[in-house]
Formats: C-alpha cells, structure tokens, sequence
C-alpha cells in the first residue's frame, strides 16, 4: 500500500519545534534565527577547514546559548501513550542520514538490523576536518551491521551479562579493521575519524555502547523516554574522540557502555547534528540555580509524536524505502532549525509493539 501524503502520517513533524523555553519563546527562536543566518556561513568555514593534529576535533559549532533567564527549566518526567502494534510484526523502524546545510560531503553513516526480537541501531559520524571520515565511518557502520547478522542469526540471544564484552571486543575489532584499512591505502589513521555508536533492545533488555558523542534512548515501562549514553567529552572544550583513536589499552576509558534490564517498546540512536530539535541538551539545573546544564533527556514530545505515526504507517504496511525516503525529507528540512543545521544529520527509531 502507498503512503498517504506526508501531511498524514507524519502530519505536523515539520512543524515540530526543538525543546526551547516555553518563557520568551518569539523572541528567543527569532534570535537564534538571527544568530544563524549572521554567523552560518563563517561556522561552515571553520567546520570545513579547521584541522586537529592530535585527532581529537572540536565537536559542532554551538547553537546560540540562551541565557538563564531565557533558558526552560529541567525538563519533568513525561509519559507518552505509544499506540499498540502487533507484537508478532516485529520491529519497525526509520533510518536516514544527511547532508548538513552548506556542507560538499555527507560524512554521517548508519546500519539497522532486526531479527527476531532483536533490533541494533548503529550510526557513525565522520569527523568534519578529517579527509576520509566518510570512510571511517562507513568502513565500522558495515562491518559492525554484518557482524551482528551473522551473530542474530545464529539464534543464540544475546543474554544481559554478555553485552558489554561482546560490544567492547565488536568495537575494538571494527578499530583495528579502521587501521589496516589505513594501512592498505597508505593514509593516515587519524584522518578516518569517526565516532560510533550502538544501540541494542531484545526482549531481555536494551543497552548501548559508544565511542564519542550522538545521542541514544530508549522507552521504559511506564512510557517515559530516557538516555542510554553520555557524550564523550574530552579535556579540551567540545571535544571527542574517534573509533580512530581506539586501542587495546584505551578501550576501557574510551568506550562507554549501558545496560538497562527489561523488556522496551523503542530505541533510538543519533549524531550530534539533530540533538538540538530533539533532545533537552541545555535547561536550568534541576533546583533552578544559576547555571545552565545538558541534563540529556529525550524530548517527550517529539518521540512521542514520531512513533505514533510510525505505528500507524506499520499498521498500515508502508514499504519501508518509502518510510525512509520521507524520513530523509524530514531530517532535511522539517523545519527552519533542521534546514539550517551545519553538521550532518542521522537519526533512527526502532519501534514494536
């Protein structure tokens, strides 16, 4: 069956806004428009060209901070009513990665893999100063998707006790396949940079194991969405690390993992270029004060809101291309924010019933 216009299953997603404040809204949004237009294309300059020798790179350019006064306050524990799915239709989901505005070259990858009761979401972001991060990038999300085919296939589950050490050895394998890789094209390690990030839900539990920043949550119980990672930050201000960087005797500082036990409905993975449209990355602290934290919360409303729809189109047996293809358009230019976002945009959900 054809999918209705995008006006109906995804009917209002371009014109969801990102977690802002609800005090001074019109005039906070008009700021950061102004902001954007005034300083966009110097941003994209620096993005392009600014170069890190020791292969640590400054994240994204930073969006306008609000200030205090402006800022919302801690975002409260929101339950969202996900409608019901058909538990043997299996996993749904959307994927997609692209183009950041201004930008020559997509440098996001991703992977999803769904067997059974198991879903693995994978994306990687390619650093933006380095040469061949699209490579990097697309050399771990392939190699880890067919690593995880092979290993769902097998019809062994993968039990909650397990994970963190068959995600550590997945992700130290996918770095040294980065170096040889490197090795064989006679280029530099470091200028395949690229982060990485896996997230994982059967019916025993859901986890995530990552390398540098993005974003991951999943659903609980009571239909509240939650974290499941904390951005690497490294010593320098915005900045992370690679997959690049990634050795048997870091592994254990660099790779972070995880592990919620029971049973979720969703999981979602991104890069760092949407987090701002649907993650609460910068509120008041949770007593009020007088400083402003990323307290790394899923936006209710807009997982919410997307999973319905997503429910909907699965209900009604959307070819999955199609689901993407719309999905794609949306993380393009659903909105000003989205359309005018420098660094590229990956974003998937996994959902069922």
């Amino acid at each position: 069956m054809k999918l209705p216009s995008f006006g109906s299953f995804f009917k209002g997603l371009f014109f969801l806004r990102p977690p802002v404040p609800r005090l001074s809204y019109d005039q906070l949004l008009a700021e950061r428009d102004r902001l954007s237009e005034e300083n966009g294309q110097l941003k994209a300059e620096l993005e392009r060209f600014s170069q890190r020798s020791s292969g640590v790179r400054p994240a994204k350019p930073e969006p306008a901070i609000p200030t205090l006064g402006q800022a919302p306050d801690y975002p409260k524990e929101t339950s969202t009513v996900v409608a019901d799915m058909p538990k043997a239709a299996g996993w749904a989901h959307l994927k997609a990665s692209v183009l950041g505005s201004g930008k020559e070259m997509l440098q996001d990858a991703h992977a999803v893999v769904t067997y059974g009761s198991s879903a693995v979401l994978i994306v990687c972001d390619g650093a933006g100063s380095k040469k061949h991060s699209k490579d990097g990038a697309d050399l771990a999300a392939k190699f880890l998707k067919e690593k995880f085919e092979v290993i769902l296939a097998a019809g062994q589950p993968i039990k909650t006790d397990e994970w963190v050490k068959l995600s550590h050895d997945l992700l130290l394998e996918a770095a040294v396949k980065l170096d040889q890789h490197a090795l064989t094209v006679g280029k530099p390690l470091q200028e395949f940079g690229a982060t990485c990030i896996i997230a994982f839900a059967n019916d025993e539990f859901a986890a995530c194991s990552h390398v540098g920043d993005g974003r991951a949550g999943y659903l609980d119980a009571k239909g509240v969405w939650r974290s499941l990672l904390v951005p690497y930050k490294g010593a320098e201000a915005n900045a992370t690390i690679f997959l690049s960087m990634l050795k048997a005797d870091n592994a254990a500082g660099f790779i972070r993992h995880q592990v919620v036990p029971g049973r979720t409905r969703a999981i979602v993975a991104l890069s760092d270029g949407p987090e701002n449209v649907c993650w609460h990355v910068s509120t008041k602290d949770v007593g009020g004060g007088e400083k402003l934290i990323d307290p790394n919360v899923p936006s209710a409303k807009f997982f919410g809101q997307i999973a319905n729809q997503l429910a909907g189109a699965s209900a009604q047996k959307v070819p999955q291309a199609e689901l993407d293809g719309f999905w794609a358009k949306f993380l393009t230019s659903g909105n000003d924010q989205l359309a005018n976002e420098i660094d590229d945009k990956t974003l998937l959900l996994a959902l069922r019933g």
